[in-house]
């Protein structure tokens, strides 16, 4: 009785280091459904907006609820600025009459530190959805002030490419 006992429970951890094995974890399962771009900041003019160190960093959930999150962060920029933050999404132009779609604001503090972090839910991007785009390029611009109003480019990324999953969006 007490070998099949020993053989049953062998048998059973045996079993479960391989399911464990075969399963893809939940770090690499996430990378496949939510896709997660890093993109620095750079100035466009250091002697009036220094930078040491800035980025976006775009995670799209593709979810129900939250579609989209993105995180802004500056260190080291100009200190106690409200600044205007912008993607500029050429393909939008034909459909909306602007290429510019407004982000948020972010403010520095005495040292130059700023973060902010925007969500958007499916709705806000339903257009899109219904156009059936599933990828765009942009650009992201930090402008000391508001573009239409005259603002200063003091910040932006380089292009990147984002992609939409819209078969986990209602």
């Amino acid at each position: 009785m007490k070998k099949i006992h020993k053989i049953l429970v062998t048998t059973i951890i045996i079993i479960a280091l391989v399911v464990v094995a075969i399963i893809p974890s939940g770090v690499a399962f996430a990378d496949q459904t939510c896709k997660t771009n890093k993109v620095s900041f750079y100035s466009l003019d250091e002697e009036n907006y220094p930078l040491k160190n800035g980025f976006v960093i775009s995670t799209h959930m593709n979810g129900p609820v939250y579609f989209e999150k993105k995180e802004f962060q500056l260190h080291g920029a100009k200190p106690d600025t409200q600044f205007i933050l912008y993607r500029e999404i050429p393909a939008l132009k034909s459909f909306i009459g602007t290429s510019w779609l407004y982000s948020g604001t972010l403010t520095t503090d005495k040292h130059g530190n700023g973060h902010i972090i925007t969500s958007l839910s499916p709705s806000d991007l339903i257009g899109l959805k219904i156009l059936g785009i599933t990828q765009l390029t942009l650009t992201n611009w930090i402008y000391d002030g508001l573009l239409e109003e005259g603002g200063v480019p003091a910040y932006k990324t380089d292009e990147l490419t984002t992609y939409f999953d819209w078969k986990w969006t209602p």
